[in-house]
């Protein structure tokens, strides 16, 4: 993002170079609009204004687009929490509970010390069983950890020693 106003930046600044003090609002006007109204000079400013506007843009557009893409994958964070307030309605509850989310979105699980998250398969899941599916995901009591989900699908998961409580979940990943 940083770069992108950097380069935002030095784009208006080429604009505005070669104007000269006395009466910038035309010259601004005439970089603008292309109207050749102040004869040869006016016309030879604005052509090599453009021709460094242009690579300056070239620039801009390629900074923008891998900004875009940063932003994106930023925008694509999730962050499922537990509580362990006993006073709090959701204590037996991630949250969110269920989500669904592209390809290649990064959740960040952030459990507490009397809760975890382990990926079970559906028919555990449906059973309210609390046995791993191997190869899932499993994140401990207490810690914090990223999970990036690259495949399509539904993943179920449940806190082990609330399972029976409903403490479940599910990411569906599309």
């Amino acid at each position: 993002m940083k770069h992108l106003l950097g380069y935002t930046l030095i784009a208006f600044t080429l604009a505005f170079v070669g104007c000269d003090n006395e009466d910038t609002t035309d010259d601004t006007a005439l970089q603008v609009s292309g109207v050749e109204t102040e004869g040869e000079e006016a016309a030879e400013a604005t052509e090599g204004e453009g021709e460094e506007t242009a690579e300056a843009t070239e620039g801009e557009g390629e900074e923008a687009a891998e900004a875009t893409e940063g932003e994106e994958a930023a925008a694509e964070q999730v962050i499922i929490t537990t509580t362990d307030d006993f006073a709090d309605g959701a204590y037996m509850d991630f949250m969110p509970e269920d989500i669904a989310i592209p390809v290649g979105t990064t959740v960040t699980f952030e459990m507490t010390s009397t809760h975890n998250a382990i990926e079970v398969s559906q028919e555990t899941y449906e059973n309210r069983g609390s046995t791993p599916l191997e190869g899932g995901f499993t994140v401990n009591f207490g810690e914090t950890k990223d999970v990036t989900f690259d495949e399509a699908g539904v993943y179920y998961y449940v806190c082990q020693p609330h399972v029976g409580m409903d403490m479940i979940g599910t990411i569906t990943v599309e």
